[in-house]
C-alpha cells in the first residue's frame, strides 16, 4: 500500500510509467465512512442552515479512498463512501486535511490533448471552488451511482458534460498518478490525459453549448511544446488538483522531474 499523505506536492505519487484507464481496478465497499458524533452533529446543523438558504441542494454520494495499490501491471483503490454535507463541512474546516477522519474523496483531474498537439485551458467559472483560477479540463468527483463507482465512467462523463466530447471521439485516456489539491477541494485526484481527434478549435466550439458550459470561462489552446514554459509562469494561478495533472504528464513525456 502506497503512503498518499500530503506532504506539501500537488502530486502525490507519480506512477513508474503511464497506463491505460483499464488498469484501474477500484474495489467499491458500499458502506458510508463514519467520522466523530460529535462532527457529524456539528456538519448536520451547518448543513440544515444552507438548504434553509439554498432550498435546491442535494446531498448526494461521493467515493471515498481507503487505499491505493499499485505494480507494472495495475492499479488498485478501495473505496467506500462519504456524502456531500460530510465533505463539505470538513473541507471548511482549517484542521482537515486528506485522510483526517478516513475521508479522503476521490476525484478526477485530466488534461485534454487535441489533434494539434495543444492542451486546452480555462479560468474556473463563476461561485465555484477556485473561482478566477486557471484550470484544465475535464475534472470532477467520483459519484456512486446503483451502488458504483467507475472512475473511467466519471472522465467520460465530466468530458461529455464540460466541454461536449463524447466516449467515440476520445482516442486515449491515460493514469499517470495520483495529486492532491490542498487548498480547494482537498480530495485525492486521480491524474489522467485524454487525447482526442478534434482540433482545439473544434473543442473550444464545442465547450461553447456544453451541458456545463458555466464552469469554465476564458479558453485557451497551449501548445504542448510550451506546456512547461507555461507552467513555470503561470502555476500559482492554477487549482492546485488541476497542476497536478500537467506535472504528471510533463514528467513522464520529458523525463523531467516535478518541479
Amino acid at each position: 500500500m502506497i503512503d498518499l499523505k500530503p506532504r506539501g506536492e500537488c502530486v502525490l505519487h507519480l506512477r513508474a510509467k503511464p497506463c491505460d484507464v483499464k488498469k484501474l481496478m477500484l474495489a467499491f465497499e458500499n458502506r458510508m465512512q463514519p467520522i466523530p458524533q460529535e462532527l457529524a452533529q456539528q456538519a448536520e446543523q451547518v448543513w440544515k442552515v444552507k438548504c434553509a438558504e439554498h432550498p435546491h441542494l442535494f446531498n448526494g454520494t461521493i467515493a471515498n479512498l481507503l487505499a491505493y495499490e499499485e505494480d507494472n501491471d495495475a492499479v488498485r483503490l478501495t473505496a467506500n463512501y462519504t456524502d456531500y454535507k460530510t465533505y463539505t463541512f470538513l473541507n471548511a474546516q482549517p484542521f482537515y486535511t486528506l485522510f483526517d477522519h478516513g475521508i479522503a474523496i476521490l476525484g478526477t483531474s485530466a488534461i485534454l490533448i487535441t489533434k494539434d498537439q495543444k492542451i486546452i485551458i480555462a479560468k474556473r467559472g463563476k461561485d465555484l471552488i477556485g473561482e478566477g483560477l486557471l484550470h484544465t479540463l475535464p475534472g470532477g468527483t467520483c459519484s456512486v451511482e446503483d451502488g458504483m463507482v467507475s472512475v473511467e465512467r466519471t472522465v467520460l462523463k465530466e468530458l461529455e458534460e464540460e466541454l461536449g466530447i463524447i466516449e467515440n471521439e476520445v482516442q486515449a485516456l491515460t493514469f499517470h498518478g495520483i495529486g492532491y489539491d490542498g487548498m480547494h477541494a482537498k480530495g485525492a485526484e486521480l491524474l489522467f490525459s485524454i487525447r482526442t481527434g478534434l482540433t482545439a478549435e473544434e473543442v473550444i466550439a464545442r465547450q461553447a453549448h456544453a451541458h456545463d458550459r458555466d464552469e469554465a470561462s476564458e479558453l485557451q489552446a497551449i501548445d504542448l511544446a510550451a506546456l512547461q514554459e507555461f507552467i513555470a509562469a503561470y502555476g500559482k494561478q492554477f487549482i492546485q488538483g488541476n497542476l497536478a495533472a500537467i506535472k504528471a504528464y510533463l514528467a513522464h513525456t520529458t523525463k523531467g522531474e516535478i518541479k
